[in-house]
Order: C-alpha cells, then structure tokens, then sequence
C-alpha cells in the first residue's frame, strides 16, 4: 500500500512523463510554424469567488491547494491566464478521460462525412466483439455512455470504476499484474471479456470499454491508427507546438480512453478551435455541425439518474463530451486527478488545467464549476 506521499509521486510521473517508462507513440504535428497565441494577461491571482462549501476563496488559492500543474485562460482568442507550477511550459501532460473527447470528435466527423451511421452496430465493423458486451450496441449508444458493461472482476478491494479502471491499466502494462493475475493483456482482449449487464440504451453508465471500441472501430473503419488519424484529422491542422503522443499496449493499440499527453498550450489551441466552431489557424478542422451536435446534449434524465449525476447536477453527456447546460452554453472534457478542456461559447473564453490531484474529477467538480463561472463572470 502506497503513502499518500508515494501516490503523489506516482500519479505526477504517470501524468508528466509516461513516455520515460511507457512504449508510447507519437501524434505528429506536420510541418508547419505554430499558430501563434496573443498574449493579453490579467491580474486574476486574486479573483474571489465562493466556493462549493460556501466559504470565500482566492483563484490562487484552490489551484494551489488542488495540485494544479498547470492551467490557461483564453477570451475572446487571447491567453489572459497562464500559470505552471513547478511543470515546463512545453511538456506535453498527461490528459487521462479528457482523451475521450478527442476520441468523440473524431467518430463525430466520419459521422458528419456519411462514411458511417449512428445506428451501426458495432459487430458490422469488429466481429472480435460480437459475443462481448459492445456487440449489438450501436455507435451512438457507445458515444453517450449508454452500454450496461459488467467487467470481469479482478479488484474486488475496488468499486466498479476503480475495478474496470485497473483492469485496463494492468491489460496495457501501466501497473504491474497482481501475483496469480490470469486476466487479459492486451486493451483489445480487455474488450474481449466485457459482457452485457442489461438492455443498451437504458442507462447512463461511464466506464472504459465504449471508447476503447470506438476507437478500434476508428481504425477499423479508416485503416488507420488512432494517432495517424488524430494528426491527419486535427493534430497536423492545429497549428501545434509539439506532438502529443499516447500510451500504448503490447501491440502497439494506443490506450485511446486515456493515453493522450498533449502541452497546455496545444490543448488551449483545440478548445479555441471548438469554441470557434472548428476554425482555427486560418481555416476549418472541424466541420461545424459536429461542434453543434456535440452542444445539443443528449438523454438527461438517464444522465439524472445516474450515480455521475450528484457532481455535476444539470449536466448531460453527449459524444464523448460533458454538456454542462449552464447560461455560458459550456461543454467539457473531464479527465482523472483533475484534467479539464472547459468551453465557454457565451462567454468567449475557453480553460485548460493539467492537475496531479489524488482522486477523481468529481471530486473537486462544483468547486471547479464554481471556479470558471467566477472567471466567466469576471472577463465578461
């Protein structure tokens, strides 16, 4: 059992530098000079604002008390925030779940392109699965978190996330298999032995596999890998400053439900293009009707229902994407330990924060909601 100390140190390395001990592969940023950032900074150390349990706090103060390592503010195209903490300002960080988002835009556009329906079946495409959970589940239900996934358990000291979360940890190699551990060791074997818990489409349930099977059913589709396809897509358009890369498993399938590491500035430079309906550095890279369709949101009542609900009251989950439903019309992408992309249209501002902080996002979500609204209130 690790000290709270030595699970610090183990969730900062994971986060700032898996490529030192992880097989990783790159997302290549092209060719060409970075798109530049307008620099146009405000004094906001100070910003008060009341937090979730009510008592009067600074800005400065809960991204220092919150393990933050990094965090960035834009409005209206200019960085007025910039801060690091102890984090070099070009290392790309690990972004944990906020990977999934990325994963969602890039099934949104083959959507948008007709090469594929929301109704497919995942079975069309990955026979692999047909016996597992994600088998006769359709693209749609994966995208919204809407699959009833049981997952073989081999963490019974854990609670379902936790469980599911470990198992595909030790499937990639990033924590060490327990002694007498006879489960699967590749992400795809982990999708392999996903069964179906009850009726797809039923109940917001947020776990791993969906977008590890969309991710295969990426590459399935495009006879591409999810690396070359994020940097033929996006990546190489972005107008980036460095590569970002992914985890990956013993055959080289990128760990596309959380193995992303990207620099903050990049990640600024992908919430700007969303919060610009997909145009950035001098044209389009996401079609507009999958930023749109991604801001519609979807079954809130079965996200109400749902034990993610309690964090995030009013939210709904649509495309791989967090829908916050808030008067800013702002969407997310969340991650562990604390990584967020927040987007703000009505607000014309858009936030990143890289964080090492130990435990789930939804531990410190109303306090961080609370946080950009306050921010909001403040550039507007």
């Amino acid at each position: 059992m690790r000290t709270k100390f030595e699970e610090f140190r183990f969730i900062r390395r994971a986060m700032l530098h898996s490529n030192q001990f992880r097989p990783t592969v790159s997302v290549k940023r092209g060719s060409g000079q970075p798109a530049a950032l307008i620099q146009d900074p405000k004094p906001m150390d100070d910003l008060v604002f009341t937090d979730d349990q009510g008592h009067t706090t600074t800005l400065a103060e809960v991204l220092g008390a919150n393990h933050t390592d990094a965090f960035l503010v834009m409005h209206q195209g200019r960085i007025v925030y910039e801060k690091y903490f102890g984090m070099e300002p070009l290392l790309q960080h690990g972004l944990a779940s906020v990977t999934k988002s990325f994963v969602g835009t890039l099934v949104g556009m083959e959507l948008y392109e007709g090469r594929i329906k929301a109704s497919d079946r995942v079975d069309q495409y990955i026979p692999e699965l047909a016996e597992s959970a994600f088998g006769d589940a359709t693209i749609q239900q994966l995208l919204d978190m809407q699959i009833s996934c049981e997952y073989p358990v081999y963490f019974p000291e854990a609670d379902y996330i936790d469980n599911q979360r470990n198992l595909l940890l030790t499937a990639i190699g990033t924590i060490p298999a327990k002694e007498g551990y006879s489960g699967p060791r590749t992400i795809r074997q982990y999708l392999a032995s996903i069964k179906k818990k009850q009726d797809h489409g039923t109940a917001f349930s947020y776990s791993n596999g969906p977008t590890e099977t969309l991710a295969w059913f990426l590459s399935r589709v495009s006879s591409k890998s999810l690396a070359d396809l994020l940097s033929e897509q996006i990546w190489s358009k972005l107008g980036a400053e460095e590569d970002a890369y992914f985890v990956v498993d013993a055959e080289s399938t990128e760990q596309a439900c959380g193995g992303l590491h990207v620099s903050l500035r990049d990640a600024a430079r992908f919430a700007e293009m969303m919060r610009n309906d997909g145009w950035f550095n001098g044209h389009e890279i996401v079609p507009k009707p999958v930023i749109d369709e991604i801001r519609k949101g979807a079954n809130a009542d079965l996200f109400a229902a749902s034990m993610r609900s309690h964090p995030r009251s009013g939210f709904a989950y649509h495309n791989q994407w967090w829908i916050t439903n808030n008067r800013f019309g702002s969407y997310e992408a969340n991650g562990l330990y604390g990584q967020r992309i927040h987007i703000a249209p009505r607000a014309e501002m858009v936030i990143v924060q890289f964080s090492t902080h130990p435990g789930h996002s939804d531990e410190t979500a109303r306090l961080f909601a609370r946080a950009f609204e306050a921010i909001a209130n403040h550039l507007i």
